[in-house]
């Protein structure tokens, strides 16, 4: 089932270099985000995928 984007969601996503983002390193994108003050903290803590599933009875 595909689910409908919204018009800006599509200009969005089709002016997005995916090369570039896709070259960029984990410690890059974590200095972009250190020197946006508008960027939300991550909040998550580290999942544990094994946990979640024996909690939800998934083997």
């Amino acid at each position: 089932m595909s689910k409908t984007i919204s018009k800006a969601a599509r200009d969005a996503l089709a002016a997005t270099d995916w090369t570039k983002l896709d070259l960029m390193t984990d410690e890059a994108i974590a200095r972009q985000v250190a020197s946006n003050p508008d960027a939300a903290p991550d909040m998550a803590p580290e999942i544990d995928v094994a946990a979640i599933r024996r909690a939800a009875g998934m083997t």
